[in-house]
């Protein structure tokens, strides 16, 4: 078990937060100090391995927070820090991640005027092995790596980015925590994952209404960005920069 500790007031957490849902995540807030705790359990459901440890911590990373372990004396410390210590509050009410999330986001489905017949899709782990087209980290975290990167890495790099997140294409991708993407005729979903039901890229598109022109980002069943083809651009420190400053 592993603990991650984040503000509520951090600009743009549910957007972030929502991409977890399908992971072995439970979450509560802290009446007094309205801090948000994770709470990740590693362990086999039945027969079905949940996520990993690496997977919980590289998908976590996009997080604007803290991640603790805990000693034998109850006490949290965060990873990599041997004097920097705290207790886990008392009163925390603990809730599944996913149910949180159902709460605010529906799933993806054919729009009533559409004469295709219904179909709820969702995303699933497995499907066909593809190499990493992109990885989606912390806008922050980029921000610092362009400004040491060579301007030979940044020349193959393009990028789109949506609130305090940032999703990196081309190769090699750069060397900071994230979750790898796959990229199928221009819909982008993590790797490892697939859709289900599988049908073509054309019926997913039409079901999030999405032109063959646009960039379909699904980063979870629960949330999916549009973006249109100029949404991209060349990943330099000025870009980045800029955007900063919005």
């Amino acid at each position: 078990t592993m603990w991650y500790r984040v503000s509520k007031s951090v600009r743009h957490f549910e957007s972030a937060l929502v991409d977890l849902w399908d992971l072995p995540l439970a979450m509560a807030v802290d009446p007094d100090s309205h801090v948000v705790w994770i709470r990740a359990e590693v362990s086999c459901s039945g027969s079905k391995p949940m996520a990993t440890i690496d997977e919980i911590s590289s998908r976590l990373s996009v997080l604007p927070g803290q991640r603790y372990e805990r000693h034998e004396d109850g006490r949290l410390r965060i990873i990599g820090q041997r004097l920097s210590t705290t207790h886990l509050p008392e009163n925390l009410h603990w809730r599944p991640l996913a149910e949180v999330m159902r709460l605010k986001w529906p799933r993806a489905g054919v729009p009533k005027q559409s004469s295709d017949p219904p179909v709820q899709l969702r995303l699933e782990r497995g499907g066909l092995e593809s190499s990493i087209a992109g990885l989606l980290v912390n806008l922050n975290d980029l921000a610092k790596w362009v400004e040491t990167a060579a301007e030979i890495r940044l020349r193959r790099l393009k990028w789109i980015y949506k609130d305090s997140l940032a999703l990196v294409a081309g190769h090699p991708p750069p060397p900071l925590p994230g979750v790898a993407f796959g990229c199928h005729e221009n819909i982008w979903i993590p790797m490892g994952q697939s859709w289900v039901p599988n049908i073509e890229a054309a019926q997913v598109r039409r079901v999030f209404q999405c032109d063959a022109s646009e960039t379909l980002v699904w980063r979870s069943t629960h949330q999916c960005e549009k973006l249109p083809r100029d949404a991209w651009s060349a990943l330099s420190r000025a870009s980045v920069r800029e955007v900063l400053k919005q």
